[in-house]
């Protein structure tokens, strides 16, 4: 089985991105798209002040689609953040890799639309946290490909108040020393995904309550042995883990459900639902 990748290569393309930060040492300089020249993300007269966006930069890019570049990391060294927000904008990237080595945030609201085209990463090398918040009706982050939540270090989805995530094949807790945890909560807010392992050599978490919905193909809780503590908890009324396929769950053992709210679990294809 293919454990994943182990390197960072990283693709950013942004379309509404706006970010606040303190001034303090190591954080970057704070920039806005013009798009002046053309579409190019790191021609530095697109930008202003003038001047290609480093991976700490503080960016905010209004309502202009860009096209998908190369290599850029949101948080890396010493770390860096983005809001993408407004349904006017659409950011498109290839690999987009949120904390590498340090601290990324991405912050996806009020209808704002991320697209990655080969792999999403939230924790993409040792000591790095990674953080992503998709939140509102019409926020989404569509993910073609892989998505990988603590592929290293830290890393945490949150998917909230009918926001909507998908993607092809994901992976919580991917190498060994890996921590992520990925929640879906509240009415209409989902994550569509087709293999999905909760903890693949280290322990990750799935929690998912108040109406939230995940869809999978298949999964596993506990793919190898160092994934002992891998567990996945449904709670609150609607909320649902739709399986369609096969539920493996032998290393998480037999702690890895916990239904609360008076719900109830089964391990095997088909729905495990929580309610109060």
């Amino acid at each position: 089985m293919n454990k994943g990748y182990s390197y960072v290569t990283a693709v950013l393309i942004a379309v509404v991105l706006s970010v606040f930060v303190t001034e303090a040492p190591g954080v970057g300089i704070a920039r806005s798209w013009t798009g002046a020249i053309n579409n190019d993300w790191f021609n530095g007269g697109n930008w202003n002040p003038a001047g290609v966006p480093a991976d700490n930069d503080t960016l905010t890019v209004p309502s202009a689609l860009v096209t998908p570049q190369t290599a850029l990391t949101v948080g890396a060294d010493s770390g860096g953040s983005i809001n993408v927000f407004t349904p006017q904008g659409k950011a498109d990237f290839n690999v987009l890799v949120i904390g590498y080595y340090a601290a990324g945030v991405m912050n996806i609201t009020l209808g704002g639309d991320v697209t990655t085209s080969v792999r999403g990463v939230i924790g993409g090398a040792g000591a790095s946290a990674g953080t992503v918040n998709v939140h509102g009706a019409g926020s989404t982050w569509n993910n073609a490909s892989d998505l990988y939540i603590a592929n290293f270090g830290d890393a945490e989805l949150l998917v909230q108040n009918g926001g909507k995530v998908t993607s092809d094949f994901s992976r919580i807790s991917n190498w060994s020393g890996s921590s992520g945890s990925a929640t879906v909560t509240g009415g209409g807010s989902t994550w569509t995904t087709g293999e999905l392992i909760v903890g693949n050599e280290a322990s990750g978490t799935l929690t998912i309550t108040d109406g939230g919905l995940v869809s999978s193909s298949m999964a596993t809780i506990g793919n190898e042995a160092s994934a002992t503590n891998a567990w996945v908890k449904i709670a609150g009324a609607g909320s649902e883990w739709s399986i369609a396929g096969a539920l493996a769950a032998e290393e998480a053992g037999a702690d890895a459900f916990s239904p609360g709210g008076g719900g109830e679990g089964r391990a095997g294809a088909g729905t495990i639902r929580g309610w109060d």
